[in-house]
């Protein structure tokens, strides 16, 4: 019979069935409610403002113990300005709800315990401000150490940094000379002899180079060093660091020794000493430990204002709850008829929304949803939720069939598009000519063995896809394969993407193990190139 009924019907007929019990619960409800007001009036004229006045001042000496720790953690004056102004708002209102507290009719006893504990917590806010004072002017003391290492970093690596700019622009000059065999030894000899003698200088200034940024890293990390023990650890390496850059010293250049151990010294000052940052970092530590101790104190006070709070509420809650008797025997017989309903309503609330419109029709639904979404992007394999006799059911089906006949489509698609490449692939693969493709950004698309036969000879190297063709021709160009490339790669290079770029007629091209090369290059339609290129060093030799 369910089954007849559809989505519709069975949500109404659930509908029903809760909204019988929720006027019953409702019934039941105002009966009791009627019959409790007189106890509940006498409840919430004495004892009740009591505890609540109890709780909000447990709530507020929770907040001003939360705000203390924003005060340790500010990082500005302006900043600490503001939050110390927030905590003695804070600390104002506690001192009010403590005024108010006194006029109750609570005990004595916890009372004054409560009176102590927000003595004691005003005082280490007081305290506490004058450690953050404390702790910013270390933090501006650090910052300070700081710019001064930035400014000493910067000027070491700026006295050796032109050695190694000299070095830098020279390499091009020795590299000519070194391949350049039309030069006579003893030339050869003494650019050798010059070589030799730049690198015994470019050696020290590399080295202090390196031991400059391990310095500056390390001193760096000693300012936010997160703990004591990291600290420690760190200044190990520092002073390695420190004592290998002060022997690379000795090895600079005389014109720049007297500069940089200056500026060795420069590091020494802001590692070892009084105005030290690894100094300044202990003084934080120290600050903030003691601020630690403090909201430590503060959290402990907090604990027993409120457990002084709870007493009092305990005692309220005792006199509530002989009220409460009072009022138990009116709600009896009200009780089991508002829990029976409540439960029975609540019940079948879960049921109907956990087994049939969650497990069945979001659930169902959220999967034809997914399905769709699925196959929309192309996911042809996304699983479906099964077919059934209701609507979401004939959804699921015809999905299903919509998603099998796409499925037939693509795969056929496939097939299709993977046999008219191959056929490509072999056709230019069985041409004795070299034969590539690049798209209109000079990146190649398609190339065959003979392409690359002809471009690396006897070289095994894979032309990958994507390479554009400037990348192709200088590599064969720096390593000798082109014979009018020798001596003038750039000039070359340059020449060769701008015919490239303009294709004309076919051009021979001598190659460097004495081969001759025909290339003919011609623009597509689609903004690419194709390029043949033809052997024939058979027919230049005849």
């Amino acid at each position: 019979m369910l089954e007849r009924l559809g989505i519709r019907g069975r949500l109404l007929l659930a509908f029903f069935g809760i909204s019988a019990l929720a006027v019953l619960a409702t019934a039941a409800a105002l009966y009791a409610f009627l019959q409790v007001g007189d106890v509940v009036d006498r409840i919430t004229t004495d004892r009740v403002p009591s505890a609540l006045a109890s709780l909000q001042l447990s709530r507020q000496a929770e907040r001003v113990a939360a705000a203390a720790p924003s005060v340790l953690a500010a990082t500005s004056r302006a900043q600490h300005s503001e939050v110390s102004a927030a905590v003695a708002l804070e600390m104002s209102r506690l001192e009010a709800l403590r005024t108010d507290l006194r006029g109750t009719t609570l005990g004595t006893v916890p009372l004054a315990e409560i009176e102590e504990a927000a003595i004691v917590l005003r005082r280490n806010l007081k305290e506490l401000d004058s450690l953050v004072v404390a702790r910013l002017d270390v933090v501006a003391r650090k910052e300070e150490l700081l710019n001064r290492l930035a400014a000493t970093t910067t000027g070491s690596q700026r006295l050796v940094a032109t050695g190694i700019l000299v070095m830098d622009s020279r390499l091009p000059q020795w590299r000519a000379v070194a391949a350049d065999t039309s030069l006579s030894p003893d030339r050869r000899a003494a650019a050798m002899a010059d070589l030799v003698q730049a690198i015994a200088a470019y050696i020290p200034q590399q080295k202090a180079q390196l031991e400059i940024s391990a310095v500056n890293d390390a001193l760096v990390k000693v300012a936010n060093a997160p703990t004591p023990g990291d600290l420690a650890l760190i200044l190990f390496p520092l002073r390695r660091s420190l004592t290998a850059l002060e022997k690379v010293s000795t090895e600079i250049d005389e014109k720049l020794r007297t500069r940089f151990r200056q500026r060795v010294d420069e590091f020494k000052g802001l590692t070892d000493g009084e105005d030290s940052i690894p100094k300044a970092r202990e003084d934080e530590f120290a600050v903030l430990a003691q601020g630690e101790r403090l909201l430590a104190e503060n959290n402990r006070l907090s604990r027993n204002l409120t457990a002084g709070v709870d007493r009092l509420v305990a005692t309220a809650d005792q006199e509530i709850a002989a009220s409460g008797r009072e009022a138990a025997l009116v709600q009896r017989y009200g009780t089991a008829v508002v829990l029976g309903s409540a439960f029975l309503s609540l019940l079948s609330s879960v049921l109907v929304v956990w087994l049939y419109v969650d497990r069945s029709l979001l659930a169902r639904l959220g999967a034809v949803s997914q399905g769709m979404l699925a196959i929309a992007g192309g996911n042809l394999r996304a699983p479906l939720p099964a077919a059934g006799s209701d609507e979401i059911g004939r959804m699921a089906e015809a999905l299903r069939l919509f998603r099998d006949t796409a499925v037939e489509v693509e795969e056929k698609n496939l097939r299709d598009v993977a046999e008219a490449r191959q056929r490509l692939i072999d056709a230019i693969e069985s041409i004795s000519e070299g034969f590539a493709l690049y798209d209109g950004e000079d990146r190649l698309v398609l190339s065959n063995s003979r392409y690359r036969e002809l471009l690396y000879t006897g070289l095994e190297t894979e032309l990958t896809p994507g390479t554009t063709f400037e990348q192709i021709i200088r590599r064969s160009a720096e390593r000798g394969y082109i014979k009018d490339a020798e001596g003038r790669v750039e000039e070359w290079v340059a020449e060769r993407l701008s015919r490239h770029r303009k294709p004309g007629e076919p051009w021979v091209q001598r190659r460097g193990d004495g081969r001759w090369v025909m290339i003919s290059e011609r623009r597509i339609s689609a903004g690419g190139t194709v390029a043949v290129y033809s052997d024939i060093t058979e027919l230049k030799q005849r």
